[in-house]
């Protein structure tokens, strides 16, 4: 056993006194207004790149509206050139068929030009082709049988074609 120097442990009084205990860290509770609170929840990072986000869409979407209304305008200008080009293809065509018919045709033949119509015993037909026969190629340009042969064929076709130049 050990005993304290010098003093009695009968005599401490230090047992019997009442100790302080440590004390619990607690919790403040700090009002802060609401409108601090709903302002402090609107600027975190986060939703400020949300924000940024939504407003980037609604950006995108109505400039693409203003170029979709822009290119549908140009779509009917370009159908109402079309339908215009159409109804000139139909009128001359028209046009082009009344004056194009074989009675306008043989009429302008007769009265403005001054031809008439032949009669099937003064036409002659000439037949121009040339009677059949059978050529044969020439030995000389004929592919050879050995190489040395055909060396000489590519050598003579190389001159003849330097020749021709």
């Amino acid at each position: 056993m050990q005993y304290a120097q010098n003093t009695s442990s009968a005599y401490d009084l230090s047992a019997f006194e009442e100790r302080r205990r440590a004390e619990k860290p607690s919790v403040k509770m700090v009002k802060t207004s609401r409108r601090r609170q709903f302002l402090a929840t609107l600027v975190t990072p986060k939703s400020f790149f949300m924000y940024a986000a939504i407003v980037m869409t609604v950006c995108f979407i109505v400039y693409n509206n203003a170029k979709l209304s822009e290119l549908n305008i140009e779509i009917s200008q370009y159908q109402k050139e079309l339908r215009e080009l159409h109804s000139n293809y139909v009128k001359m065509e028209s046009q082009a068929g009344s004056s194009m018919s074989p009675r306008t045709i043989a009429h302008t033949a007769e009265n403005t030009l001054g031809l008439e119509r032949i009669d099937k015993h003064r036409a002659h037909y000439i037949y121009l082709f040339r009677e059949d026969r059978i050529e044969l190629a020439d030995e000389s340009k004929m592919p050879a049988d050995g190489i040395t042969q055909r060396i000489a064929a590519a050598v003579s076709a190389a001159k003849e074609y330097l020749s021709a130049r």
